[in-house]
């Protein structure tokens, strides 16, 4: 692999001709060996790699040479299809430029007539088109307002293009006229580019075999073969759950029921299950009552624990957005817009022995889970190009109480069917591509319910476990994994567990749940 071809700058030309030889001889040794250790590693990424590099090369010349084209994917990316700059290729291919209408003729003006010159042949965009058919174009917002979607000023702006890959973690850049050049992880352009890379948001139905058993909306169907919906309804722009409860209590991040719940059992010296209350309506004076099915499970907070760096290290890969390059060489913040975390959670069924699983995912931004800081890189490239180094200085609350636009939502925690103690786990998504694993583990069920013949209603009956105390069954759980993520741990939620604690300040506050690399809230809200 060549270690740098630069030709973006006459400066820069110069500055690698005077030293070209040294930075070789430094470089060349450590770049081709971690090279090819990390293509080993992720072989079968290596021709994603190629057919990425392929389309790059094509849209550097193409976006070169049609302003047009340019204002094109500056406006699909404004669209934040999947809550991110992000423009899916398979879903504008074939519109018109001009008119915006869906045209499929070989003379109409559409991305994928424009970028068709620039392959040898229509065969080589062919086989792009089948096996990469999540391949997105994104417009990073680059440090401090540099470039963006947003400021884009298309008529004298000509992005190079960028091929964010699996195999390393520095950046290939491509320009006109077969430029090309190797960006070291650490540094951040001040240049505009854009970035071909996969989608972790969006499934196709050519590479996820359960495609149709998802039930979030489905995007245009490109053609028969290759079907794209959303992996989950909070990377969905026309989905806004809004907030679960307008009503307010004495406490900061405290629902009404939550407080009540606490309030019911507060003198109460045996004590009392608060998720009793909340589902069941019990209390000290009222041991039986009905399921109320208008309250469910929600994540609350999500936070990375440990030091900063140790917590950057443990979700950071090749393909993730690197925002500390002083650590270790990872792909830069500007290829990809936020991170992509999964909350797995399984639960015991009573009448199956079949585990249930339900996953939901959410994005979070850098800036939401690290307090950044950023500083000029001093060395003779960086001052040459204007590049940032970014530092970690420490870690922040993600609160999904208050942020409506992420709904992280489980089912509600009904003791008659479910599992009196369920298992949260977290990971950091690197492709929406899985597989497949079984596994066991024996669940405890309340066993104190009864049917009353005057209203047909199932009640619980007494507090806690009532007299009938607890039976054990085993679950056979069906896992999905990516291969590529990278596993936070999980932490066992039980029913008893308090929802809001009082600490000792006075305050009701929420239960924190850790896993070892995650803490987190979890309880119980009117559903919304």
């Amino acid at each position: 692999m060549k270690i740098i071809k630069v030709n973006f700058k006459n400066l820069v030309i110069v500055f690698f001709a005077i030293i070209g030889f040294f930075f070789t001889a430094c470089n060349k040794e450590y770049l081709d060996t971690e090279s090819v250790t990390q293509t080993n590693f992720n072989s079968k990424y290596t021709e994603d790699t190629k057919l990425k590099t392929k389309f790059a090369k094509a849209l550097a010349n193409a976006l070169a040479d049609n302003e047009l084209l340019r204002e094109f994917i500056k406006n699909e990316a404004l669209k934040k299809v999947n809550k991110d700059y992000d423009v899916v290729y398979q879903l504008v291919k074939d519109v018109d430029i001009r008119s915006s209408l869906v045209l499929r003729t070989s003379s109409s003006l559409t991305l994928r007539n424009l970028l068709l010159p620039y392959f040898e042949t229509e065969q080589e965009l062919i086989e792009i088109e089948n096996k990469l058919p999540l391949l997105t174009i994104f417009v990073p917002d680059l440090l401090e307002g540099s470039f963006s979607a947003s400021n884009w000023n298309t008529s004298t702006e000509i992005p190079k293009v960028a091929v964010r890959s699996y195999e390393i973690a520095d950046v290939m850049i491509y320009g006109i006229n077969s430029e090309e050049f190797l960006l070291e992880a650490q540094y951040m352009p001040d240049f505009p580019v854009v970035v071909v890379k996969d989608n972790e948001r969006l499934l196709s139905s050519v590479l996820t075999t359960d495609f149709n058993e998802y039930d979030t909306r489905e995007l245009t169907q490109t053609t028969e073969n290759n079907r794209i919906r959303f992996l989950d309804d909070n990377f969905d722009p026309i989905y806004n759950p809004g907030s679960s409860s307008s009503a307010t209590t004495t406490y900061p991040r405290v629902d009404p029921i939550h407080q009540q719940a606490y309030n019911a059992y507060s003198n109460y010296t045996p004590g009392g299950w608060q998720r009793d209350y909340i589902y069941y309506g019990l209390t000290p004076t009222n041991t039986e009552g009905g399921l109320n099915p208008t309250y469910r499970e929600y994540l609350t907070s999500f936070k990375l624990t440990g030091s900063p760096q140790a917590a950057y290290g443990k979700i950071a890969t090749a393909q993730d957005p690197n925002i500390i390059g002083v650590i270790q060489p990872n792909a830069n913040a500007w290829m990809d817009g936020s991170f992509e975390f999964q909350a797995k959670l399984a639960y015991g069924a009573k009448n199956s022995n079949l585990g249930l699983v339900t996953d939901v995912n959410f994005p979070v931004d850098p800036d939401e889970l690290f307090e950044l800081s950023y500083t000029p890189f001093n060395t003779i490239i960086g001052m040459m190009l204007n590049l940032k180094k970014v530092h970690i200085t420490g870690l922040k609350v993600v609160d999904f109480y208050s942020k409506t636009d992420n709904k992280i939502e489980f089912p509600v925690w009904d003791l008659n069917n479910f599992s009196n103690q369920w298992k949260l786990t977290f990971l950091e998504l690197d492709t929406t591509q899985t597989h497949t694993n079984t596994t066991s583990a024996t669940n405890k069920f309340n066993m104190n319910f009864s049917l009353e013949p005057s209203t047909s209603i199932l009640k619980k009956i007494g507090l806690k476990f009532g007299a009938s105390y607890e039976q054990s069954l085993t679950n056979t759980y069906v896992m999905q994994w990516s291969d590529v993520s990278d596993e936070l741990g999980g932490s066992v939620i039980s029913f008893y567990d308090n929802v809001v604690d009082m600490n000792s300040a006075g305050q009701l506050v929420p239960r924190k749940n850790y896993t070892g690399f995650v803490e987190f809230e979890i309880r119980p809200r009117l559903a919304y």
